[in-house]
């Protein structure tokens, strides 16, 4: 295994998972201006047509299931033609594009792996699994999910890491509604944190948030102190739009309002996340979250210089924003992290 990277100081693009860029930057090639014009012609064709396509093999699949037995055929179809549509204008951009755009599909394919996952496990709590009150010595770990879901996102990585059988016991948490604001969650966590330490006897917690739950978690661990002398040591998100993403404009309530780009509580709160020097932070995102946007709102650091010392970025390749619930490079990733505060 390559050793972990800040990949804000990487001259060229490193991936956690041990992928490299070896070509330079889309755009940024020794091109004409000619070729450049057309590369990002044939790119937005591409886009255009995949997401055609991708609607009307869905139109037809969904049509030909409800009609007749020969779904699969549907289905099948679909995708031989995805791949030729793929294929079709690879000869006229270039090398970085290609993988830019493989990433991107093999990103769809896991990713709707993920949502069917999540579909099936939607109504099983997670806090119904939650470890039944008892001392330990060892570090808990609070899970604290995204927009629109609930406790059941954590499903797979608490099996992983109660698998590694080295952290203390895991807990998640259902925050309600999904139209209330950051701040509202963050006293809903805070709750929760209290009831742990009361159950364990730890005065010392590791937060854990996928997209939405990493602000909150953040917002945690660099607000106000925790009653009872209770301390946040690590915070890792995934997929958290650390200075928002432009998709909230399509959501619904007050913390879809907080999450919109550039709003001034993402502003706001990264301040607080660099002020916050007594606790660990470490944000992981993926170069192909079509949720996150811009891409660097989940990672941010990529091309800057890092700015404070208790904070750490980690970029994954071809992963969805539900992927990364599902993610067996997710869980390692986290292990890890969790290892190296130990």
């Amino acid at each position: 295994m390559q050793p972990d990277v800040l990949i804000a100081m990487a001259p060229t693009p490193i991936f956690s998972d041990g992928f490299q860029s070896r070509q330079p930057p889309l755009g940024s090639s020794n091109l004409g201006g000619r070729e450049r014009r057309v590369q990002s012609a044939a790119c937005c064709v591409w886009r255009w047509l995949a997401a055609a396509l991708l609607v009307a093999g869905a139109a037809a699949s969904i049509t030909v299931a409800l009609t007749t037995s020969m779904a699969a055929v549907a289905v099948v179809a679909t995708i031989i033609a995805a791949a030729a549509l793929l294929s079709a204008p690879l000869v006229v951009v270039s090398a970085t594009a290609r993988r830019l755009i493989l990433d991107y599909f093999v990103a769809s394919v896991v990713e709707v792996g993920a949502f069917l996952a999540a579909a099936v496990t939607f109504p099983i709590l997670g806090t119904w699994f939650d470890p039944h009150p008892q001392q330990t010595n060892k570090r808990p770990i609070l899970m604290v999910h995204g927009y629109c879901h609930d406790s059941a996102a954590w499903h797979y990585l608490r099996r992983r890491l109660n698998k590694a059988g080295e952290f203390g016991p895991i807990y998640t948490v259902n925050l309600g509604s999904p139209l209330r604001s950051i701040e509202h969650y963050s006293t809903v966590v805070r709750t929760k944190i209290g009831q742990i330490a009361q159950d364990t006897g730890c005065k010392e917690i590791t937060l854990i948030g996928h997209s939405m739950g990493g602000l909150v978690s953040s917002f945690c661990a660099a607000g106000e102190p925790l009653e009872g002398n209770v301390k946040i040591r690590q915070v890792i998100t995934l997929g958290s739009p650390l200075h928002g993403t432009k998709m909230a404009m399509l959501g619904f309530g007050e913390c879809a309002r907080q999450m919109r780009h550039h709003s001034p509580f993402v502003m706001q709160l990264e301040d607080k996340i660099k002020a916050a020097k007594d606790v660990r932070f470490c944000h992981m995102g993926s170069n192909t979250d079509i949720v996150v946007r811009p891409l660097i709102s989940a990672t941010r650091g990529v091309n800057e210089q890092v700015e404070a010392d208790n904070v750490k970025y980690r970029t994954f390749r071809r992963l969805g924003h539900l992927s990364y619930l599902w993610s067996p490079r997710i869980a390692r990733a986290i292990i890890e992290e969790l290892r190296a505060l130990h």
